[in-house]
C-alpha cells in the first residue's frame, strides 16, 4: 500500500490549516479566542516501573505535553476530570502530530476518533469515519494495511464512553496491535495493559489567577481574587474557569454553586444564539433529552447519544430538535434523516439531567418522593452523582435538601458528605450536621468532613488537629487538602508553623 506523505498530503493540511478551526469541534464555547485555545498549560502525573523487586514506583509530575513527548514510545492512558482539558489535548496532540507528518516521510499519520461514536463497523469504521470526515477515503483493507506497517498513531477520546462490554473487549484487543496509541478516559480503572498512564492534575492556584488577572485587567484585585476563590471551590480545571470567567466578563456576578454556574453559562451561550429562542422552553427540552439518555436500558448504564428520530419523537417535534441544532446546543454526527443527537459535553448532559430530577423534585414525582424509590433509582447508581450534586446545589428548600442528603447518607457515607457540601452556602449550615452528627469512628468522621469539601468543617478540624495524635492530625491535614479553599489554606498555615 501507499502510505506515502503525499497520498495524505491534503489530510495533513486540512488539520494544520488554521482558518479551519477544526478543534472548535471539541468544545462548546464559541467565544474561546483562536489564539488561545491550548492556552493553559496542564500537568500529569505518572508513576515509573520499579527496577527492584518490592521497591514502591517512583512518582513524578511533569507538563503533560512534555510527559507526551517523553513515553511517545509507550502507549498511554490520559486520566482526567470531566472539564480537566483531555479532548482538548488530543486536539493539539492531531495538529502537532499532522505538522511532524508533514515534514517527515516515515512519522504517522495521526487519525483522532470518539469512542462514544462506537457502532457496528467497530474502531475501524471510527477511524474510517474520521479520514472521511477530512476527505480522505480509504477501505477498510487500505486502513489494516496502514496499521499493519505501523504507519498510523490512533487518538481516542473518551474510553469510558465505550457503549459495551463487547466494544471494550474489541478496542483492547485492538490496541494490543504495534502501533502507537494515546487514549483518554474520566477514569483509569479499565485495564487495556497500557504502559504509561498520565494523570491530568488540577490547574494551580497562580495558573488561574494569571489567567482571570489577564483576562480581566480593569477589575479590581478583590474582585480577581473571589472569582479565582470560587474555581477553588468548584474544580480547578480549564472548563470551569472559562465558564465562571464568561460569566462573571459578562454580567459581573459570581455564582455561588457548581448548578447555578452551569445554569448562568447555558443561559448565557443560548442567548448568543443565532436565533432567539424560549430560554425556558429550550430548558425544558434539553432536560428531557439528557433525563432520557442518563436512564438508557440498563440501570448502571447511560447513553451520549440518540437516534435522530429517537430525538424527534422525544422532543415531539423535528422543528424542535431541528431548532436546538440549529443554535448549537446540540451537536449532530451523520447524514440529515440518520443522525445521531448528543450534548456538546457529557457535563452538560449530567447538568440538563440535574434540570429534570429537580422538576421532579418539585413536582413530587413518585421516583424522588419515595425513598425506597429514590435510593433504588438513583443514589445506587455512580451514573447520578454528578447529576444528583447538581440538583442539590439548585435547590432553595431546606426540608428538601435535608431529606435528599439524609437518603444519601443511608446509602452510602462518601456520597452523603459530597452532596452535604453541594447544596447552597445558606443551606450548608443544616446539611453538613447531617455528616457531622453520624455515630462514626473519628478519623471516618474526618474522611467524611473533607469530602463534603465545606469551610463549616474548619472549625472542627482544627480541634482534632491541636487535641489529636499523629493518625488524627495526618487525617486532618488530608481533609484540609480536600477541602482546599482558601480559609482552609489561611487557618491551616499557621497551625503548621506554630
Amino acid at each position: 500500500m501507499d502510505s506515502s506523505p503525499e497520498r495524505f498530503a491534503e489530510y495533513l493540511r486540512s488539520l494544520c490549516d488554521p482558518a479551519k478551526l477544526w478543534w472548535k469541534n471539541y468544545a462548546f464555547m464559541d467565544e474561546i479566542d483562536d489564539g488561545t485555545w491550548f492556552e493553559f498549560e496542564l500537568d500529569s502525573k505518572t508513576q515509573d516501573k520499579s527496577t527492584q523487586s518490592g521497591e514502591k514506583p517512583a512518582e513524578k509530575t511533569l507538563r503533560v505535553l512534555q510527559a507526551l513527548d517523553d513515553y511517545a514510545h509507550e502507549k498511554i492512558l490520559i486520566v482526567g476530570s470531566p472539564g480537566a482539558g483531555k479532548s482538548t489535548l488530543l486536539a493539539r496532540l492531531l495538529w502537532q502530530a499532522a505538522q511532524k507528518a508533514q515534514q517527515e516521510a516515515k512519522a504517522p499519520i495521526p487519525v483522532l476518533v470518539e469512542l462514544k461514536l462506537y457502532g457496528e463497523d467497530g474502531i475501524w469504521g471510527l477511524i474510517q469515519t474520521s479520514l472521511e470526515n477530512c476527505d480522505r477515503y480509504l477501505e477498510i483493507t487500505e486502513i489494516k494495511q496502514l496499521v499493519e506497517h505501523r504507519r498510523l498513531l490512533l487518538l481516542a477520546d473518551g474510553l469510558n464512553e465505550l457503549p459495551s462490554d463487547r466494544a471494550r473487549t474489541e478496542f483492547k484487543q485492538f490496541c494490543g496491535r504495534n502501533i502507537p496509541v494515546v487514549v483518554t478516559s474520566r477514569d483509569g480503572t479499565a485495564d487495556l495493559g497500557f504502559e504509561r498512564k498520565l494523570q491530568l492534575q488540577e490547574l494551580s492556584d497562580a495558573k488561574v489567577e494569571a489567567f482571570l488577572q489577564s483576562r480581566l485587567p480593569d477589575r479590581a484585585q478583590s474582585q480577581i481574587k473571589q472569582l479565582s476563590d470560587r474555581v477553588k471551590t468548584f474544580e480547578k480545571t480549564p472548563l470551569m474557569v472559562w465558564m465562571l470567567f464568561s460569566i462573571f466578563r459578562q454580567n459581573g456576578e459570581i455564582p455561588s454553586t457548581r448548578g447555578e454556574a452551569y445554569r448562568a453559562f447555558t443561559t448565557l451561550y443560548a442567548e448568543k444564539a443565532k436565533e432567539g429562542i424560549d430560554l425556558d422552553d429550550s430548558r425544558g427540552l434539553l432536560s428531557k433529552l439528557a433525563f432520557e439518555l442518563m436512564r438508557a436500558e440498563t440501570p448502571t448504564d447511560f447513553r451520549l447519544e440518540i437516534g435522530e428520530v429517537d430525538a424527534q419523537n422525544l422532543l415531539g417535534s423535528k422543528k424542535a430538535l431541528d431548532h436546538l441544532v440549529r443554535n448549537h446546543l446540540l451537536q449532530t454526527q451523520g447524514k440529515p434523516g440518520n443522525r445521531r443527537i448528543r450534548f456538546c459535553h457529557q457535563s452538560l448532559q449530567e447538568y440538563y439531567a440535574a434540570e429534570a430530577m429537580l422538576v421532579m423534585l418539585e413536582d413530587n414525582h413518585p421516583d424522588v418522593l419515595d425513598d425506597q424509590r429514590f435510593q433504588h433509582f438513583y443514589l445506587n447508581y455512580l451514573k447520578w452523582t454528578e447529576p444528583l450534586a447538581m440538583m442539590l446545589s439548585l435547590l432553595e428548600y431546606e426540608t428538601q435538601v435535608v431529606r435528599v442528603v439524609q437518603v444519601a447518607l443511608d446509602v452510602d457515607l462518601m456520597l452523603g458528605a459530597r452532596l452535604a457540601g453541594e447544596v447552597q452556602p445558606q443551606l450548608q449550615r443544616q446539611s453538613v450536621n447531617l455528616v457531622m452528627k453520624r455515630p462514626v469512628p473519628q478519623l471516618v468522621q474526618i474522611q467524611l468532613m473533607g469530602k463534603t469539601r465545606s469551610d463549616l468543617v474548619i472549625p472542627k478540624l482544627l480541634l482534632l488537629l491541636r487535641d489529636g495524635d499523629f493518625d488524627t492530625r495526618y487525617a486532618v491535614s488530608h481533609a484540609f487538602g480536600e477541602i482546599g479553599s482558601s480559609a482552609a489554606v489561611a487557618v491551616l498555615e499557621p497551625s503548621f508553623t506554630r
